[in-house]
């Protein structure tokens, strides 16, 4: 499996890493994404849109923070400070047929969501 990602936007830019970079469905994945956001993140949502090949087989939009009871830490991240977050995951969990897929996603910050950063990654699967 390869992965490539690009950003597609010139507003924040993350970091984000995974480990290991070999894919190996009887292991476990560490993914990591590093941010300052130049906004407040009381309000925090996520579009995501996955293709396979040429078919865009999801489109999701998740409210993560709202300002209220919110479960994630970084909810009340103030503008300026590094947020840090890391999934750690069995990829015998995430069976991925051969072809390409790809990942468009899209965070918006506040009240009016205005477009924090956004991130294209395609995964190319070969066995």
């Amino acid at each position: 499996m390869e992965v490539w990602y690009s950003l597609c936007d010139e507003n924040d830019h993350p970091i984000a890493w995974i480990y290991p970079c070999v894919y190996d469905k009887s292991k476990y994945m560490n993914a990591s994404l590093t941010w300052i956001p130049r906004s407040d993140l009381h309000h925090l949502s996520v579009k995501l849109e996955v293709w396979h090949q040429l078919m865009k087989i999801s489109e999701e939009k998740f409210e993560l923070c709202t300002g209220m009871d919110d479960e994630y830490y970084f909810c009340s991240i103030i503008k300026g400070e590094t947020v840090s977050f890391s999934t750690y995951r069995s990829l015998s969990k995430m069976p991925f047929p051969k072809g390409n897929f790809t990942f468009n996603i899209w965070v918006y910050a506040g009240e009016q969501e205005k477009l924090s950063f956004c991130v294209n990654v395609t995964l190319i699967v070969k066995v």
